[in-house]
C-alpha cells in the first residue's frame, strides 16, 4: 500500500466516501476548469461563427424561435430539410434551444455595438458545454478517489488535452453532447455508488441522458450506457433508480419526438439522404488509429482507459466503478459502431474524429487512475501537444479551403454511396464528391501538418497567400486535389483571413471583421421566409429591422422587394437613395428594380437591369427570364434569384 501511495495510485473508495466530497469545496477542480475556460476564451476567434451549414442551421432556428416562436427557416438556402411551406434544421434541437439566449440578446448588442458584434454571443454555448464537460470529469474523478493531480488532469483530458477542446470556438452541438453525456454517467455513479438512495440524482442523470438525445438523436444509442451505474445496487434498488432515470429522460425524450415528428414526420429524420455505405472496418481502424482522424493520436490517454478497465473489471465488476467504466467504454462503442459504417465517417469539419468526440470527458476519469505519475504527466503533455494546431489555427478556414479545393471525380456506380450535398458534377459533367472523402485518406494530409501550414500562409500577403495555397502539403501525392491554378488574392484571403489576437467577447466590442454575419444572416433568412410564406407585411418589418442593423445591398434588395410586393412602390425611391453607392451595386438590388420595372410595364429596362447582373445569378431562373419576355418571369425576387447553396463554396466546384 505504502508503495501505491508513493506512486501516486488513488486510494480505493467505498461508497460512503464516494460521496463525501463536496463539490463547492473542491479547489482544485474548479480552478482547473476555470483556468481551462480562461485558456479558451483567451485564444478564441469569433469571425468564424456561421460558415459551416451545421452550426448555422442551429442558430438559425434559434433566431426563429425569437423573431416568430416558429422553426422553420427559407426554403433553397442551405442544407436544411424542406417542407411545404419553409425547411427546418436537419440537426439535433437542444442546441437551438440553449442558443435562444444568444438570439435574443442579438438585436441589441448589434444595434449598439455595430454589425457583426453578436458574432461572440453563440459562442458561449459551446465554450461553457466543453467547460461543464470538464468539470464532470474532473468530479468524476474526484469521487473514483482521484487526488488533486488526478482531478486536474482530467480535466485537461476532457478538454484541451483533447480534441473536445477546440469545439468551444465552434458552433457545433459537440461540446452540448459531450456536457449531457458526462452529467449524465457523473450523476448515475454518484447515486449508484451512494450508501442510499439519490432519487434526484438518479432524475437528473436520466434528464441529461435523454438531453444527449435532444441534442443528437443518434446518441439514443450510446445514452442509455451512462446509466450503468444505477444497477450497482440489489435488484430492488436499481429497479427503483432506473425508474427515477427513466422519469427524468421522459421530458426531454418526449422533446425530442415531438420535433422530429413536426420537423421530418417521422423518428430520426433528421438524416436524409445520408449513407452507411463505407466500410465499416476500415471506418473502424482509421477512426482508432488511422492517422488523419485516429482517436489514438489526438488523444493518447486512450490506452490507459483500457488499461484502468481491465483492472476495474478484474477487481470488482458489478461495482459502481467498473459499471461506469464499462457505461464509459459502451457509449464509445455505439459512437464508433455508428460512425465506421457512415458515409462520413472522418466528420469532416472539425478537429479529430468529431462523430465520437463527445464521449472523451466519459473516458478521462478513469484514464488518469493509472498508478504511474509518469504515465499520467506523459499521456497529458502528449494530449496537449497534438491538439494545440486548432488553438493556433481556426479549423473553419481549414474547412472552407479543403471544400473549395477541385472536387476529385468518382465512378458513376459510385455515387449512389453519397448524399446529395457531397456529390457534384465536373466541368465535363463526371459525378464528383467533396473534397474531405478523399484528403481523409491520405497521409500527406496530416491535419497537424494542414493546420499548421495554413497558419503561416494567414501571415502572408494577399498574393503570397494565394500563391501557397495553390500547392498544399498533399499537392504531390494527390495533384487532383490541388487547385488546377492559383486563387484570385481576393478569394485566398475570403477563405484565409489574416491572423488576429482574438478573445471571447472581441467581436462585442466592435471588431468582428468582414467575415461576421451569422445573426444578420439568420435575420434576413426570416425575412425571406415571410416572402416564400405569402406574409409580405412580416417580410416588410424583418427586411427594415435587418436594413438598420446593417445596410448592405442584400438586405436593401429585400426591402425593396418587399415594398413592391405590399404595393408601396412611392416609397421604394426614398429608400433607394438612402443606400450607400456600394449597396447599391449588389446584383439583387438590381433584379428587385427589374422586378419594378417588370410591374410598370417598363419591359425594356427590366432586361437591361437583369441582363447587368445576370453573371451574379448561375444556375437561377434569371438565366432564363433575360431570354423571356417580362410576363414569362417569376413572380417574386425568391422564385427568381433562389439557388441551393454549397456550404462554405466561395468557387465552384471543378
Amino acid at each position: 500500500m505504502g508503495r501505491a501511495r508513493r506512486r501516486g495510485a488513488p486510494r480505493p473508495t467505498s461508497p460512503a466516501s464516494a460521496a463525501a466530497p463536496g463539490f463547492r469545496l473542491d479547489r482544485a477542480l474548479w480552478a482547473a476548469t476555470a483556468a481551462v475556460l480562461l485558456l479558451l476564451a483567451a485564444v478564441a476567434d469569433d469571425r468564424h461563427v456561421g460558415l459551416i451549414a451545421d452550426g448555422r442551421q442551429m442558430i438559425r432556428t434559434a433566431v426563429a424561435l425569437v423573431e416568430t416562436g416558429g422553426i422553420g427557416q427559407a426554403r433553397g438556402r442551405d442544407f436544411t430539410w424542406e417542407r411545404e411551406a419553409d425547411a427546418v434544421s436537419r440537426f439535433g434541437m437542444a442546441t437551438s434551444l440553449l442558443q435562444v439566449p444568444a438570439a435574443w440578446l442579438a438585436p441589441g448588442v448589434e444595434r449598439r455595438h455595430g454589425p457583426g458584434a453578436s458574432q461572440a454571443l453563440f459562442l458561449v454555448l459551446p465554450w461553457l458545454g466543453v467547460g461543464v464537460a470538464a468539470a464532470a470529469a474532473g468530479a468524476l474523478a474526484r469521487r473514483l478517489g482521484g487526488d488533486d493531480r488526478r482531478v486536474v488532469a482530467a480535466v485537461l483530458l476532457a478538454s484541451v488535452a483533447g480534441p473536445l477542446g477546440s469545439y468551444a470556438h465552434l458552433e457545433f452541438s459537440e461540446p452540448v453532447q459531450a456536457a449531457a453525456l458526462a452529467l449524465a454517467l457523473l450523476g448515475a455513479f454518484v447515486a449508484g455508488s451512494s450508501a442510499r438512495p439519490r432519487p434526484a440524482l438518479e432524475l437528473v442523470a436520466g434528464f441529461a441522458a435523454g438531453f444527449a438525445v435532444l441534442a443528437k438523436s443518434s446518441l439514443l444509442a450510446a445514452a442509455p450506457w451512462t446509466l450503468l451505474p444505477l444497477l450497482a445496487g440489489d435488484r430492488a434498488r436499481a429497479r427503483r433508480a432506473l425508474t427515477f432515470a427513466a422519469a427524468g429522460a421522459a421530458l426531454p425524450l418526449l422533446a425530442w419526438a415531438t420535433f422530429e415528428f413536426a420537423r421530418f414526420g417521422r423518428l430520426f429524420g433528421g438524416y436524409p439522404d445520408d449513407r452507411f455505405t463505407h466500410p465499416w472496418f476500415d471506418g473502424l481502424w482509421r477512426l482508432l488509429v488511422g492517422p488523419n482522424r485516429g482517436l489514438l493520436w489526438f488523444w493518447p490517454a486512450l490506452p490507459a482507459f483500457a488499461w484502468v478497465g481491465v483492472r476495474l473489471l478484474r477487481a470488482q465488476p458489478r461495482g459502481a466503478t467498473a459499471l461506469a467504466w464499462t457505461g464509459a467504454a459502451l457509449a464509445l462503442g455505439a459512437q464508433l459502431a455508428a460512425a465506421a459504417g457512415y458515409w462520413g465517417w472522418h466528420g469532416m469539419e472539425g478537429w479529430g474524429p468529431r462523430l465520437i468526440v463527445a464521449a472523451l470527458p466519459l473516458l478521462a476519469p478513469f484514464a488518469v487512475l493509472v498508478p504511474s505519475r509518469a504515465a499520467l504527466a506523459a499521456v497529458v503533455g502528449l494530449g496537449l501537444l497534438s491538439n494545440l494546431p486548432p488553438l493556433v489555427q481556426h479549423p473553419t478556414p481549414v474547412a472552407t479551403y479543403v471544400t473549395n479545393l477541385p472536387w476529385p471525380e468518382v465512378a458513376a456506380d459510385e455515387v449512389q454511396r453519397y448524399p446529395f450535398y457531397a456529390t457534384g458534377r465536373s466541368s465535363a459533367g463526371e459525378p464528383t464528391v467533396v473534397p474531405f472523402e478523399a484528403l481523409e485518406m491520405e497521409p500527406a494530409a496530416l491535419p497537424w501538418r494542414t493546420y499548421l501550414w495554413l497558419a503561416a500562409g494567414a501571415r502572408l500577403d494577399d498574393a503570397a497567400l494565394a500563391t501557397r495555397l495553390s500547392s498544399p502539403p498533399w499537392a504531390a501525392a494527390r495533384p487532383d486535389l490541388a487547385p488546377a491554378s492559383p486563387w484570385a488574392p481576393q478569394a485566398a484571403r475570403t477563405v484565409a483571413p489574416p491572423p488576429r489576437w482574438g478573445y471571447l467577447g472581441r467581436s462585442v466590442a466592435g471588431d468582428g471583421g468582414p467575415y461576421a454575419s451569422v445573426y444578420l444572416d439568420a435575420l434576413l433568412d426570416q425575412a425571406v421566409l415571410a416572402h416564400q410564406r405569402g406574409q409580405v407585411l412580416l417580410g416588410l418589418e424583418l427586411a427594415m429591422r435587418r436594413l438598420s442593423l446593417r445596410a448592405d445591398g442584400e438586405a436593401g434588395a429585400w426591402a425593396l422587394e418587399s415594398l413592391r410586393r405590399a404595393g408601396r412602390p412611392q416609397d421604394a425611391e426614398p429608400l433607394l437613395r438612402s443606400l450607400s453607392q456600394e449597396a447599391r451595386a449588389h446584383p439583387l438590388v438590381n433584379g428587385a428594380l427589374a422586378l419594378f420595372d417588370r410591374d410598370g410595364g417598363e419591359e425594356q429596362r427590366a432586361h437591361a437591369l437583369l441582363r447587368s447582373v445576370a453573371g451574379a445569378f448561375p444556375d437561377t431562373a434569371v438565366v432564363e427570364a433575360i431570354a423571356q419576355p417580362t410576363s414569362a418571369w417569376p413572380a417574386t425576387l425568391d422564385e427568381l434569384t433562389r439557388v441551393r447553396r454549397r456550404d462554405a463554396q466561395v468557387a465552384r466546384p471543378e
